[in-house]
């Protein structure tokens, strides 16, 4: 079953049991679908999530009976500190939230903590931000994008590019991601491409009144293969490497999807990889220094050898 029909199942549910947007009619609006297709994740919320929704025909609106598996969620939706400490953490891997931002999501999560956790937490923020304010995200782009999520709508950006020249691009926004404390958009544009662009150098941003299409975009597919370089998607590339036993106990520990091992020794292992492209894994293995050998495919290898030498040349003077 698709990854978008379960999680509009779920919405669905969510906007019936949280929201007055219970009719058939007023869900297939929000969800850009058909009532038919509604009825469809009516029928899956029942028979696979064990709920029971009815439709009453008298208010011809949804109503809930039986929350199925969401019972146990909802009861049990409270803030753990050990949550709360989870969070600022991920919170701190972000450089470009407003100082102001940071505090108010600060003290509305301490809430949730006892006087003695909320003291050692407090330590976790006596660190110093960036004080370029150019470099942190504006609230508005923030808030349009999530406008464009929420309606599946098209969006115009004026984006500055690292070439120091501003650009119009008309892009359809897939997902957020972070990556070394930087935010990045995650986006299709005009010719369907996966492209990524940081939300800092958005310089403004317009919601048009146009839907974007349904798409299979997963994220964890694309970071996956993207190597830490959002540049987009680029044609699939079979990656082939034999690493000693060391790197390649990186490997294990390091790179969790999108790897096979095809021969192993007691020396050495040979690993495949799925990779957009060569450039991100390219930096990725120089990192491990001579410790492993690109067998596959002969573009890689070459542009490794080809560093290396100029390593060699930058360095025997």
């Amino acid at each position: 079953m698709k990854q978008n029909f379960c999680e509009n199942a779920i919405n669905t549910f969510i906007s019936i049991n949280n929201s007055n947007v219970q009719g058939r009619t007023e869900l297939a609006d929000k969800f850009g679908v058909t009532e038919r297709t509604i009825s469809s994740y009516i029928k899956y919320l029942n028979d696979e999530l064990n709920t029971c929704i009815r439709w009453d025909k008298k208010s011809k609106k949804y109503v809930i009976e039986d929350q199925g598996i969401f019972k146990e969620i909802i009861n049990n939706s409270k803030l753990e500190p050990m949550d709360v400490w989870f969070i600022l953490i991920i919170l701190l891997r972000s450089q470009y939230i407003l100082p102001t931002k940071v505090k108010i999501i600060e003290n509305e999560l301490l809430k949730f903590v006892g006087n003695r956790e909320k003291k050692e937490m407090e330590k976790l923020f006596a660190f110093e931000k960036t004080n370029h304010l150019d470099e942190y995200y504006h609230e508005d782009i923030l808030k349009n994008i999530y406008n464009a999520f929420i309606n599946k709508k098209k969006i115009k950006i004026r984006y500055y590019r690292s070439s120091e020249d501003i650009r119009n691009y008309i892009i359809e926004p897939q997902n957020i991601t972070f990556n070394e404390g930087r935010v990045y958009l995650i986006a299709l544009n005009e010719k369907k491409e996966d492209r990524t662009y940081r939300l800092d150098r958005i310089k403004s941003i317009e919601i048009l009144n146009e839907d974007k299409e349904e798409s299979s975009f997963s994220l964890s597919d694309y970071l996956s293969k993207s190597w830490h370089m959002f540049g987009g998607r680029e044609k699939e590339t079979r990656i082939v490497v034999k690493f000693n036993k060391s790197a390649a106990k990186i490997i294990d520990e390091k790179v969790a999807v999108n790897k096979r091992i095809i021969e192993k020794d007691n020396d050495y292992v040979i690993y495949e990889f799925i990779s957009y492209g060569i450039e991100g894994i390219c930096i990725e293995l120089l990192g491990l220094g001579d410790r492993f050998e690109v067998l596959e495919p002969v573009e890689l290898r070459e542009k490794i050898l080809e560093i290396g030498k100029r390593i060699v040349e930058n360095h025997s003077n």
